[in-house]
């Protein structure tokens, strides 16, 4: 009997806790609903969206998800900033609440600015070009901070309120209002580096085979600084200090051929202020504009002598390869004209190659002529970082 009773409260027990699961969930659900419902897009599927136009006083910018990233497409593809699509743009559509019906005729669309001439018309489609939602963003109500949304698929108006300006949403506003940007440069990835780069060492390397690295070296701290030191300012509580190296490249007979090697020329620590002003330009590396990519050979990760030849990346003026935690990169910086262009070579890598027009096909990014004087920043030589005492550097024995 006991048994049977230890049974039946067992089995009655399973009962409520699959009830519970089930009402639980279907309370979840339910008010999720709820909350989409108050939604002006609470119903988007955004996983769907594959296309994005948006057009403003007759410009027009068109975005393209190819592989897993955003693209600003006109004439060829640029890279769009890591997150500003899928995070922010999609975070302050579906922020837009439901807000008040309006019965409005079409002759009084233009009145309130629901038209694409005079607002911002924004339509989501998916991969085939098919339109998914379309809108128009019309008149800002200032005393009511609200603004009048024509649903162009459903014919509705609706006046909502203004999205809260959120940081993460700063990019579509200006001042208190909402301004989605139509300027293609202002959608795309053009700083380089990651913000938070770690660097441990950086090489330069020059066409005429001279080589300058600079790199860090572990101090024990509870050692004195020397006077070399103290002068080239290093900090008494650093852990490491920066040190360059001038190297060469040579040539070495082997059996029957030619070796090329690297050869030290000279070691010194350097001047700490010089070398950590060039390294913080290096970390804040930016283009002024993404130039038409350079398309991948047939062999993986490999630029035919006609695609460098289009930049003159053939006979690069400087490479810089950067070593981090976690992080190693290589760049190209080559002339052609009044502009410089580089690459990264991050960006043959397979994950990183945009797939477009029946190829695979790398970044190239430019700086514009009045920006040209940021590749004279980053090359430095030897004697200008290494540290000199103070006679040897009035009368330097080594250059």
């Amino acid at each position: 009997m006991e048994y049977r009773l230890i049974s039946f409260q067992l089995g009655f027990l399973a009962f409520l806790l699959v009830v519970y699961a089930l009402t639980g969930q279907r309370t979840v659900e339910q008010e999720v609903k709820k909350q989409e419902e108050k939604l002006l897009l609470g119903d988007l599927d955004i996983s769907r969206v594959a296309k994005i136009s948006i057009e403003k006083k007759g410009w027009r910018i068109d975005l393209e998800k190819i592989g897993k990233r955003w693209f600003v497409v006109d004439s060829y593809p640029s890279l769009v900033r890591e997150g500003l699509v899928e995070e922010k743009f999609f975070g302050l559509l579906r922020s837009f609440k439901q807000g008040f019906s309006h019965s409005v005729s079409k002759e009084e669309l233009p009145r309130l600015g629901l038209t694409p001439n005079l607002g911002t018309r924004i339509v989501l489609k998916d991969l085939s070009g098919k339109v998914i939602r379309s809108l128009v963003l019309g008149q800002y109500n200032q005393k009511d901070k609200t603004y009048f949304v024509l649903l162009e698929d459903q014919g509705k108006v609706q006046e909502v309120p203004v999205p809260e300006k959120k940081d993460s949403y700063r990019f579509f506003f200006q001042g208190e209002e909402l301004s989605f940007p139509v300027v293609r440069k202002k959608w795309l990835q053009l700083r380089v580096f990651p913000k938070k780069l770690e660097i441990k060492s950086v090489r330069l390397l020059y066409p005429t085979g001279e080589i300058l690295e600079i790199f860090r070296q572990k101090r024990d701290k509870k050692k004195k600084l020397t006077q070399e030191e103290q002068e080239a300012g290093v900090r008494k509580e650093a852990e490491h200090f920066w040190m360059v190296r001038q190297i060469r490249i040579v040539q070495r007979p082997v059996g029957g051929g030619v070796m090329i090697a690297e050869e030290e020329v000279d070691r010194r620590i350097a001047w700490q202020a010089r070398v950590e002003d060039f390294l913080s330009r290096l970390k804040d590396l930016k283009a002024s504009d993404i130039a038409p990519p350079l398309r991948l050979g047939k062999e993986e990760a490999s630029l035919s002598q006609k695609e460098l030849r289009r930049y003159h990346f053939d006979r690069p003026e400087l490479i810089v390869k950067v070593v981090g935690k976690n992080f190693e990169e290589s760049i190209s910086f080559a002339k052609k004209g009044n502009r410089v262009y580089f690459y990264l070579k991050s960006a043959t890598y397979k994950e990183n190659l945009i797939p477009w027009n029946n190829a695979d096909w790398i970044t190239v990014y430019n700086w514009s002529e009045e920006e040209n004087f940021r590749l004279d920043q980053l090359k430095k030589r030897y004697k200008e970082l290494r540290y000199w005492p103070t006679k040897e550097e009035v009368f330097p024995t080594f250059l």
